[in-house]
């Protein structure tokens, strides 16, 4: 997943959902200190995230020595105005982990996919 040789200060996690991923990360030591953002909070979540309004994260530039985004940007209704606001903020380290359709056939499998996968979260 991580450098195992290498321990982030501060890391941002955009798009935080439920905050599973945030917990795994502060709890193998990866990131001394993990901030989970999220546009809405959640009744049932295992992190409290700072919220913000999807379009400028409340940090100031390059806060973050690492920066992620897992399944998140093509949720976005502006995913590179999105990408660019999760750059601003990075340092060193960015990892992106998301989906990708090339054609009407893969998007509407991957709109299913992700309403199965999504639904126990409202």
């Amino acid at each position: 997943m991580l450098p195992a040789s290498r321990r982030f200060s501060r890391a941002l996690d955009l798009g935080c959902g439920d905050g599973w991923f945030a917990e795994r990360v502060a709890g193998s030591g990866a990131a001394r200190y993990v901030v989970p953002v999220e546009v809405r909070a959640r009744r049932r979540s295992r992190v409290r995230p700072v919220l913000y309004d999807g379009r400028r994260l409340p940090f100031a530039d390059r806060t973050f020595d690492l920066v992620y985004a897992i399944d998140v940007l093509h949720h976005s209704p502006r995913p590179v105005e999105c990408l660019e606001e999760l750059l601003r903020c990075a340092g060193d380290t960015v990892i992106l982990k998301d989906h990708t359709a090339a054609s009407g056939w893969q998007r509407a499998l991957l709109a299913v996919l992700d309403e199965i996968g999504n639904r126990r979260f409202g």
